[in-house]
């Protein structure tokens, strides 16, 4: 029997709090020529063109529990396609999507790395 994965949009004001607090990854699936905009701080590159979901970690290392990964891109597509991909590669019943994209982060004024 196969679950269902359901992805979930967060905002970014929830994203910024999982960011500060460590609890989640964030994944960037946008293109090389998109970052040049800036990219969310420690955020994991991994370009759409060329996704491959089982180099992304589920479980921490450290702590041995599963970890939440946020997907984010320049609006919401494209990440949306690629929590699908990463769910149902490892088995996951939940993924996260960044609501907006990094557009939403910057428009709220949290931090880019450039």
């Amino acid at each position: 029997m196969t679950t269902a994965v359901r992805i979930r949009e967060i905002d970014v004001e929830v994203a910024y709090l999982w960011l500060e607090c460590g609890i989640a990854w964030f994944i960037d699936v946008r293109e090389e020529h998109e970052r040049s905009r800036g990219a969310i701080p420690h955020a994991l590159f991994h370009p759409f063109s060329t996704f491959d979901p089982s180099f992304l970690p589920y479980v921490d290392p450290v702590l041995g529990l599963p970890r939440r990964l946020v997907f984010y891109c320049q609006q919401t597509e494209p990440a949306s396609k690629a929590a699908h991909c990463w769910a149902d590669e490892i088995g996951a019943a939940v993924a996260f999507v960044l609501q907006g994209g990094v557009e939403e982060w910057s428009k709220a004024g949290l931090p880019i790395n450039m």
